[in-house]
């Protein structure tokens, strides 16, 4: 006499798989859940969270763009996952031409995407340089830690295999 399988405890389950981490399962229940709701987008926010969680970034763009046929038209919660997702791929230029052309990615959501495919790319001056732009601030704990990061990147020594084997040459160990 009770539907176990109705959207109301479907979304019980898979929020019980997400809390257990078993990512796996939770997809398979939030598609299911999907297909029973298409409209629902904060089904489809959770689902790119569980490849997120799950370090499935391909399959999980590749979900998201099925279901979204129009990328400028994402709504801005599935719109950050899928972000986060193409530059996990290293699809750091999709990722930042889809931040440009998504209209409901909120302003910081935008930053955030941008300075994070300029550190991927490793270019940690441009990074700094960015950040110093005033059009560019964020939140004073955000702009602390990427500051930190960016500064122990610069000053990290970088030791290179051919002067290594040359100075190992005439003094083994060198």
């Amino acid at each position: 006499s009770q539907d176990i399988y109705d959207s109301e405890h479907s979304e019980k389950y898979a929020g019980f798989l997400l809390k257990t981490k078993q990512y796996n399962l939770a997809i398979d229940e939030l598609q299911r859940l999907i297909f029973m709701n298409p409209e629902k987008d904060s089904l489809k926010t959770l689902l790119g969270n569980c490849y997120l969680n799950n370090e499935q970034y391909q399959e999980g763009t590749k979900k998201l763009k099925s279901y979204y046929s129009d990328l400028s038209k994402i709504p801005s919660g599935p719109a950050f996952i899928f972000s986060k997702l193409l530059l996990l791929t290293d699809s750091v230029k999709s990722a930042s031409d889809f931040s440009l052309i998504n209209q409901n990615l909120t302003s910081e959501h935008k930053k955030l995407i941008e300075i994070n495919s300029i550190l991927l790319q490793k270019k940690w001056c441009l990074a700094r340089e960015w950040m110093s732009k005033e059009p560019n601030k964020m939140p004073e704990k955000i702009s602390e830690q990427y500051e930190a990061l960016i500064a122990e990147a610069i000053c990290e020594k970088k030791k290179s295999p051919v002067i290594s084997f040359l100075l190992s040459v005439p003094v083994p160990g060198a």
